[in-house]
Parts: structure tokens; C-alpha cells; sequence
């Protein structure tokens, strides 16, 4: 019995269908060939092969994975869509997708949502918000069984009202987004992949203070500098209470009733926030582990001071 083999990514890609394991039989080069061997010919169609090795090596696929109350519409250069849908039945409340995309998938398991496409090409990843709370978007990247690139946004927030989108070929393209929260065309989240998190510093903060035309730019960069200070000696309890103070100083500079010269944009402010919210969540362990200490010292002197009581 001979055996044939249908490439079904090669074939998607080439007539910007989205054939699948389940469509097969409509492919139309399946169906010439199927024909072709009912009259004793085995002529093999373009994508249909007669030996394993001479398919091509497998696509590289980028996987989205959202944990949270935000829907995902994965677009391609030629406008077609994969993600949920309105149902065209308005009184049902089953949740209904397509995926237009060539090579592409969606599905939806509990709270969880899970896209895909393979093929190279630049993909747009919209998003909307279906609800308040956070979300934790991952975004993968393989060849085969071989997982080539990683990355994840944790805990963004986001509200019923949220839309946002990210441009990539693939995961390296990634590194921020912005969304806008109250649908005002404003951004309000400059969201930072964990990778990312982890190299931010005080550079980057005093880089985004360098890019305002406020006056008040030179005694920002001051404070920059007195809590750079306070990192490097170690003293992060003095560290977060002045980057709070400083986050609550960049936001009174938006007010419209100060100066033109004082006052700094919301994008400013939305990615001065950005990093300064990095900054902080960076002391959240250090802290603990300072307090632990703390909490270890007291018990050290109370013990100290029961045992001179005691003499």
C-alpha cells in the first residue's frame, strides 16, 4: 500500500485558506490527486508528496496564551482575521470564532484564551478588555517540538474598556505595548515584558525625565540621582517611600491649571509611571527581606534586655 502525504501549511499559505487535519479533504489538490488514482494515475500534485523527508521543515508558529477578561484578534498583513466573534444569534450566549488567518488557531478553555500562526509573516495582535481586573499575556515561539523564543507580560491591568495592540514577527519584536484604559485615545498602561523588568534601572527612568519639556525637569533628575544613591547603599525602605513621593510629584504636573512650562503631557507621565512602578516592584523581596531582618534584630534585643532584667 502506498503512502502520501499532504502538506497542509504549504498548501494554507498558498491559496490563504486555512486548511486543517479536520478540512483536508478540501483541498483541492487532494481531491485532484484522490481522482487521478481511481483512473491508475499517480501523478503527485503541488504539496503532495510520496516520501516524509521531502516535506518542508516545520513552520515556525507563534503561540499567544491570555489568563484573564481580554479577547484576542490576531490580523495579518491582508486583514484577515482570527479571534471570537459576535454571535450572529443575539440571544445565545456561546462564544464563536473564526480563524481566517492561513495556518492559524483559536480556541478558549475556561478563562483562558489560546491563538496561534505559523508562516513568518507579520501578525497584529489586538486587544480588548471583556472585564477589570489583570492579565498575563505569554507569547511563544517554536520550530517543531523546539521552543525557539519566550516572553510574558504579568499582571497588567486592565478594565472593560481596554484596547491595545502589538506588531511582531516574532518573540523578539517584543518588549512593551501601551493601552489605553477609558477609551479616550490617551494611553494609561505602558506595560514591560518580565524580561524586561529585570534590566530596567535608573537610567531608564532618568531617560524618560531627559524626553519632558517641563521646567521641572532639573529638580527631577535631582531626586533621580538621591535614590540612586539610596540603592546602591542599600537602603530600599527610604528608596520606595521617595519613588512614591516622586510618582505622586510627576502626577500633580499634569494638572491644567499650572504653566505650560511646568506641566508635563499624560504620555509623559504614563511612561515616567511605567518605569517608576518597575522601580518599585524591583524592592518588593528586598524589603521583605529587610523587615525579616528587622524583625530578627528586635527579637535579638528583646531577649537581650529580658536577660539584663533577670541579673
Amino acid at each position: 500500500m502506498e503512502t502520501y502525504y499532504v502538506n497542509l501549511p504549504e498548501y494554507s499559505q498558498g491559496v490563504r485558506r486555512n486548511r486543517k487535519h479536520s478540512s483536508i479533504l478540501e483541498v483541492t489538490r487532494l481531491q485532484d490527486f484522490l481522482k487521478d488514482i481511481f483512473v491508475g494515475s499517480t501523478f503527485l500534485e503541488e504539496n503532495i508528496y510520496d516520501k516524509q523527508t521531502d516535506l518542508i521543515s516545520p513552520p515556525n508558529i507563534l503561540h499567544f496564551t491570555m489568563h484573564s477578561p481580554v479577547a484576542m484578534h490576531l490580523y495579518d498583513v491582508n486583514g484577515n482575521h482570527t479571534g471570537i466573534i459576535p454571535n450572529p444569534n443575539t440571544t445565545s450566549d456561546i462564544r464563536v470564532y473564526e480563524e481566517n488567518i492561513p495556518n492559524s488557531f483559536y480556541e478558549e478553555w475556561g478563562e483562558t484564551k489560546y491563538a496561534g500562526v505559523s508562516g513568518g509573516g507579520r501578525i497584529t495582535l489586538e486587544l480588548d478588555g471583556e472585564g477589570s481586573g489583570t492579565f498575563t499575556l505569554e507569547i511563544a515561539e517554536t520550530q517543531g517540538d523546539e521552543t525557539t523564543g519566550y516572553t510574558v507580560f504579568s499582571d497588567i491591568p486592565v478594565t472593560a474598556d481596554s484596547s491595545g495592540s502589538i506588531n511582531l514577527t516574532s518573540v523578539s519584536d517584543v518588549g512593551t505595548f501601551t493601552l489605553d484604559n477609558n477609551d479616550d485615545g490617551v494611553p494609561d498602561v505602558y506595560a514591560f515584558t518580565d524580561e524586561m523588568k529585570e534590566a530596567i534601572g535608573y537610567d531608564i527612568l532618568r531617560e524618560a525625565v531627559q524626553a519632558i519639556a517641563s521646567n521641572q525637569k532639573t529638580a527631577l533628575l535631582a531626586q533621580i540621582t538621591v535614590m540612586e544613591k539610596l540603592r546602591t547603599r542599600g537602603n530600599v525602605i527610604a528608596e520606595k517611600a521617595l519613588l512614591l513621593a516622586f510618582k505622586n510629584q510627576v502626577a500633580t504636573l499634569t494638572n491644567k491649571k499650572l504653566s505650560a512650562k511646568m506641566r508635563i503631557s499624560g504620555e509623559e507621565r504614563v511612561n515616567i509611571d511605567a518605569v517608576v512602578d518597575v522601580l518599585i516592584g524591583q524592592l518588593s523581596q528586598p524589603i521583605k527581606d529587610k523587615k525579616v531582618k528587622l524583625k530578627e534584630r528586635l527579637i535579638q534585643l528583646k531577649e537581650k534586655l529580658l536577660k539584663d532584667i533577670r541579673r
